[in-house]
């Protein structure tokens, strides 16, 4: 099974090692204070896959070129469902992702070494990169898709629908119709890992319920990959419909706003917010 995981470019004293790797997506983030690397004016993320006879291979040779030169060090990790290399240097740790202890140990050596306890992994740690892409399946094959069936009500009146994959389930359930309120849970090893709470309305009465939402589905169902998968694209046209949605942060903590305009004007508002649950 493939290993994924992000290597920042600044955390190398050498970056050949990056020279082969197949990397996915690269990203680049303005330092914040939160960074805790001021002598750093940004972070070069790489997201990368590595075939699993080949990861060891690399976590060997990345545990030679971390930089720790300041006072706060880095480490560099991948993973797959089962298994998790966190890499220090001179020091590779090889875990499962089942062991709690296991990454007790791992963040214990992590805070010798001046890393942030909020920047190491934890064996709640449910990878943001998995859950987007479970999420974006999820969400494609529950209420935006027109034909997913409901299953039983979890709640007095309740609408459901349940999605599993790979050790990961997704349950939805909400209230109303025309205005609604709603909960997405993401439960990790039958635990819950991530949430978020939604209230939609449609603000013209003239406009029937159902025109509107059979266009929210569509808008829902697009793909894209310029937002965090909650909800839709930042922007949909059909015709003279008009789907936007914004959002601040990420996965882990967002708050968002999806709007649907008719002819120019705003008939329906969306407000969502979540993030992980410890």
């Amino acid at each position: 099974m493939n290993y994924k995981g992000t290597i920042i470019e600044e955390s190398l004293d050498n970056t050949e090692v990056l020279k082969g790797l197949k990397i996915l997506k690269t990203d680049v983030e303005p330092i914040t204070e939160e960074h805790k690397t001021p002598w750093l004016k940004q972070w070069t993320l790489h997201r990368f896959e590595i075939p699993e006879a080949e990861a060891g291979d690399l976590a060997q040779k990345l545990s030679k070129v971390i930089d720790v030169s300041h006072i706060s060090s880095w480490y560099a990790d991948f993973r797959n469902d089962k298994k998790h290399y966190i890499i220090f240097r001179d020091k590779v740790f090889h875990v499962d992702r089942g062991d709690k202890a296991q990454y007790d140990e791992v963040w214990r050596y992590g805070l010798t070494l001046g890393i942030p306890e909020y920047q190491l992994p934890t064996y709640q740690d449910l990878p943001k990169d998995v859950l987007a892409r479970f999420l974006n399946e999820a969400n494609k094959s529950t209420y935006a898709n027109k034909d997913a069936p409901k299953v039983d009500s979890s709640r007095l009146k309740s609408e459901d629908y349940h999605f599993e994959k790979d050790g990961l389930i997704y349950h939805d359930t909400y209230f109303g119709g025309r205005d609604f309120i709603g909960e997405e849970i993401v439960y990790q090893d039958e635990k819950p890992a991530w949430g978020a709470n939604y209230y939609g309305f449609v603000l013209d009465e003239s406009v029937g319920e159902k025109e509107v939402y059979d266009f929210l589905r569509k808008a829902l169902m697009q793909e894209f990959e310029s937002l965090i998968p909650v909800r839709g694209p930042a922007k949909f046209i059909a015709g003279e419909w008009e789907y936007r949605f914004s959002v601040d942060g990420d996965l882990a903590r967002f708050t968002g706003q999806e709007e649907i305009s008719l002819k120019g004007k705003v008939i329906y508002r969306c407000f969502v917010h979540g993030g992980f649950i410890q």
